[in-house]
């Protein structure tokens, strides 16, 4: 269910998703998204799987909270530029979800968020994560992330200027390279065209990483 409409209260919003119980996938982006438009999704749709509430800058900590752990089959979970969540809202999807069974995360752009709550956990199922313009985005986090995530298909660090070289240079020896095909490092200083380019020579073939400019680097052609 695609709700997508910025212009619709919080009020009708509500009054939809209550008489829609057997939601599996709702898209409310840009929506009048609050504290008590998530406790009915808290109470109704409690078999949901997918949830886009991303540019919502209504939600807060405590509904995300709410989702969390009622909605405990959330396998997609999208709060891009959710301005008012902090830390503690992530902390709630690691502990109140299966992170076992996390498809997708996307807290980009939600500035209050400490990403070092996803260091050293077991999202042995996560494909895409987007990190970008988080805090504690460091190389510690990003290296645990690239060991724990072992089906990882692609990483956004978007603008997450602390990052350098000592987070990626184990890579081409861990589980996820084989499944990688994007890392996203725009805006990223520490990183020249010339050492990512040695990076994914040593990956495989499907591996593409986006430098500071967003210029697609990706492995050399091999010879026989």
């Amino acid at each position: 269910m695609r709700i997508g409409c910025a212009q619709i209260s919080a009020e009708t919003l509500r009054a939809a998703l209550w008489h829609a119980p057997h939601l599996t996938d709702v898209n409310m982006g840009e929506c009048a998204v609050d504290r008590a438009v998530c406790a009915v999704v808290a109470e109704r749709l409690t078999q949901l799987r997918s949830l886009n509430a991303s540019w919502c800058d209504r939600i807060d900590d405590a509904g995300v909270g709410a989702v969390c752990s009622s909605c405990t089959r959330l396998r997609r979970l999208k709060l891009r530029a959710c301005t008012e969540l902090t830390t503690e809202a992530l902390c709630s999807i690691v502990t109140l979800l299966d992170i076992r069974q996390l498809f997708l995360l996307d807290v980009s752009r939600c500035e209050r968020v400490d990403a070092g709550v996803l260091q050293d956990l077991p999202l042995v199922s996560l494909q895409s994560l987007k990190l970008s313009w988080c805090d504690g985005v460091t190389d510690a986090v990003v290296a645990s992330l690239l060991r724990n995530c072992v089906e990882l298909r692609e990483l956004h660090l978007v603008g997450c200027k602390v990052l350098s070289m000592a987070a990626l240079e184990g890579l081409p020896d861990l589980p996820c390279a084989t499944t990688l095909h994007l890392i996203d490092l725009q805006y990223c200083n520490d990183f020249t065209e010339s050492v990512l380019q040695q990076l994914v020579d040593r990956c495989p073939p499907t591996l593409m990483i986006k430098d500071y400019y967003e210029t697609p680097i990706t492995p050399h052609q091999r010879k026989g």
